[in-house]
């Protein structure tokens, strides 16, 4: 009976969210299935128990943003990536990797925004530019680490030049998002 009131509960405070909260906790459910859904065309074998896990740690997340739902979902999902898919000296990486990566950091960043403040609270137009600001700095850099791991992996002569350049954009890009973030530009 009581597991019953809790659900009740977890319901009513979900009941009560803000617009701008219920859109976060759209990311925070949606996100991790994409992860999970990344990996079949990777070679995972579909599994209805791996994917029974993922939505159920999802919706502990979705319900307690400010609990460890969504360290755990989190270490399942990257457990079960590297378990499921397989990977082989020289090959290239996927691209379904780099959707994976933006997933989870959709994810992660929804849930700390979730966890920012009180269901019923609305977040005002200065904290998305703030966060969007510093996810397309993040996922910039996640596409550009993916760039340079497929360079480095492609069997093709003479890429170590155009692994170093690469290297440094993405270092100069970083520095630079960095600095224009830190003085607001």
């Amino acid at each position: 009976m009581s597991s019953f009131i809790s659900a009740r509960r977890a319901m009513d405070r979900l009941g009560r969210l803000s617009w701008a909260q219920r859109r976060l906790t759209f990311i925070v459910v949606v996100a991790p299935v994409l992860a999970w859904s990344c990996s079949l065309p990777t070679g995972a074998a579909f599994s209805p128990w791996t994917l029974i896990a993922v939505v159920v740690l999802t919706l502990f997340t979705a319900i307690r943003p400010d609990s460890q739902a969504g360290l755990f979902t989190v270490l399942f999902l990257g457990w079960y990536w590297l378990t499921q898919v397989s990977t082989h000296a020289g090959d290239p990486v996927s691209p379904w990797a780099l959707g994976a990566g933006l997933s989870l950091l959709a994810f992660h960043t929804a849930t700390a925004a979730r966890a920012t403040a009180p269901g019923p609270a609305d977040l005002d137009r200065a904290f998305w530019r703030r966060w969007s600001r510093r996810v397309a700095i993040i996922a910039a850099a996640t596409g550009g680490v993916w760039g340079l791991t497929a360079v480095v992996a492609s069997p093709h002569p003479g890429r170590e030049s155009l692994t170093l350049a690469a290297f440094a954009v993405l270092v100069g890009g970083t520095a630079y998002a960095r600095w224009a973030i830190v003085h607001g530009r």
